[in-house]
C-alpha cells in the first residue's frame, strides 16, 4: 500500500469506492426486489417502475465508480 498518497488521490479513491459500493448494493437489492415483484405481482405497477429505477440507478453508480477508477489510472499514466 502506498503511503505517499495526496489528498486528491485519496478523494478520487474514496469517490470511486463509494460509487462501486453503492452501485453494487442498489443493483443487488433492487434486482432481488424485481424478482419478488415478478413472482408476486403488485396491485399497482408503480412499484415495478420504482424497482426498475433503483436498479438502473445502481448500475449507473457501479459503472460510474468503475469508470472513475479507469479515468484516474489513465490520468496517472499520462502525468508520469
Amino acid at each position: 500500500m502506498r503511503t505517499d498518497a495526496t489528498d486528491s488521490e485519496v478523494s478520487w479513491a474514496g469517490t470511486a469506492l463509494f460509487g462501486v459500493t453503492l452501485g453494487s448494493l442498489l443493483t443487488l437489492w433492487s434486482g432481488l426486489w424485481l424478482i419478488y415483484l415478478n413472482r408476486h405481482p403488485p396491485d399497482q405497477s408503480v412499484w415495478t417502475y420504482l424497482a426498475t429505477g433503483v436498479l438502473l440507478t445502481g448500475l449507473a453508480f457501479l459503472i460510474g465508480g468503475l469508470g472513475l477508477r479507469l479515468v484516474r489510472r489513465q490520468t496517472e499514466e499520462q502525468t508520469a
